[in-house]
């Protein structure tokens, strides 16, 4: 066999490119700086989230703890389950059973006799004050006078929005205080009346002799004994009726000014 010619393959030589390099600012993205600046951010940001988490724990150590509850059910579960590990004698479990429904009823008691307490000490105080009013406007005991109807309605629609009978004490007060206003604010308008019914009183004048006073009424009439008879006269020159003038008595406590004739 004939020697084949060896031929030579000439090696490819790929053409080198050059490639151009970027230089990043500092301060860019992908800078230097930006990463060192970034990286002490996300430090800090750690740090503070760890804090956080520690001081949230710190508050919840600090908290009271609140005394868990059992039910009866849980307890009993309890004990058989003591039992059944022979930790206790059934004799034992009952005998702790019925001191833990010992307790409970104790407790439920107290319970109750501190609300009934508190609010009849709440009830005591609007029938006190029940009462102040009724004494300042005794029309309220006639269940036909128009003062009556006016706090019935005002105690019908309390009772509404109280959610309590309208026999309620409590009830009767806040509708009072709907009609009059306060006892503190009916007692200044009382002074303020009076003070007007003095001012507009006249000055009587007499002669130097004095007047002759007429003698004290009888019967349906004694309400005038303790009036001046200043105060009748007047009254009646104002046109005033029985009724009104016996109405004017009751703020009558003196005689008006007199001022002798010259």
């Amino acid at each position: 066999m004939a020697d084949e010619p060896v031929v030579e393959e000439t090696p490819v030589v790929e053409p080198v490119v050059e490639t151009e390099v970027v230089e990043i600012h500092p301060l860019e993205p992908g800078g230097k700086r930006f990463q060192e600046v970034y990286g002490d951010w996300r430090s800090e940001q750690q740090r503070a989230q760890r804090a956080e988490a520690e001081i949230a724990a710190l508050r919840q150590q600090m908290q009271p703890r609140q005394p868990q509850q059992y039910t009866p059910e849980q307890i009993a579960a309890y004990l058989q389950q003591q039992i059944d590990q022979g930790q206790i004698t059934p004799m034992a479990a009952a005998n702790a059973l019925s001191q833990f429904n010992a307790r409970q009823v104790a407790t439920q008691t107290a319970m109750q006799v501190e609300q009934i307490r508190t609010q009849g000490a709440k009830l005591q105080a609007a029938g006190t004050e029940v009462n102040q009013y009724i004494a300042r406007v005794p029309s309220l005991k006639d269940t036909n006078s128009d003062e009556f109807k006016r706090v019935s309605e005002a105690a019908y629609s309390a009772s509404d929005d109280m959610g309590l009978p309208v026999t309620d004490l409590r009830v009767q007060r806040r509708a009072l205080r709907e009609v009059y206003g306060t006892l503190d604010k009916m007692a200044k308008n009382d002074g303020e009346r009076e003070s007007s019914r003095r001012a507009s009183l006249p000055h009587v004048e007499t002669s130097a002799g004095g007047t002759r006073q007429p003698a004290a009424p009888a019967g349906a009439d004694a309400w005038k004994k303790d009036v001046p008879a200043d105060y009748l006269t007047y009254w009646k020159q104002r046109g005033y009726s029985e009724q009104q003038m016996k109405d004017e008595a009751k703020y009558v406590t003196k005689a008006p000014r007199k001022v002798r004739s010259a």
